[in-house]
């Protein structure tokens, strides 16, 4: 089974189970949360071993990353109608939280030439946000180890002001040629 199938599995049965949607916005929940998991492991090599990848790579996967932000909306939506508990995600260690900012700050002013208020500004969120999705993320590869309420309360941690600062970075870094 691939990682997306045990994703849409996982995923639909939190929709299902925990949640108890219908059918139909059980598949949707699932679709657009396994979509948007796609991207989670630029988050994962920036919070493991930001520096093992070359810039250009880089910029290229937080772009993708940050074109699937929108798929966790509809989620987050879904989360927010439903009660429940929200994980409080560790926080990153001081170095890796440095090795994360300069990594993003360099990509942003090399790689798409922002500004370096604005180039800060996309650093300075990402490395706030990192923390919540690295936690989702590590969930992401081993969905069926953990419970559905876990997985929840993890997914709503991420979906909460961590989301809200990936798509504020999103954002200027992604409209860096419309200056």
């Amino acid at each position: 089974m691939t990682l997306r199938a045990k994703l849409l599995a996982s995923f639909h049965a939190l929709a299902t189970g925990t949640l108890r949607l219908d059918p139909a916005s059980a598949d949707a929940f699932s679709n657009h949360v396994a979509n948007a998991c796609e991207g989670l492991h630029v988050i994962g090599q920036l919070c493991t071993a930001p520096n093992a990848l070359q810039s250009a790579t880089l910029a290229i996967m937080l772009e993708r990353w940050f074109r699937l932000l929108p798929e966790f909306e509809a989620a987050r939506q879904i989360l927010e109608r439903k009660a429940g508990p929200s994980q409080v995600a560790p926080n990153l260690d001081a170095a890796s939280a440095l090795l994360l900012h300069s990594r993003i700050l360099e990509v942003s002013l090399s790689q798409r030439a922002l500004p370096e208020t604005r180039a800060m500004r996309v650093a300075d969120l990402v490395r706030d946000a990192a923390s919540a999705f690295f936690a989702l993320e590590q969930k992401c590869r081993a969905p069926d180890r953990h419970t559905q309420k876990l997985l929840a309360a993890t997914l709503r941690a991420a979906l909460g002001q961590p989301l809200s600062q990936a798509r504020e970075a999103a954002c200027i870094f992604l409209n860096s040629d419309r200056k």
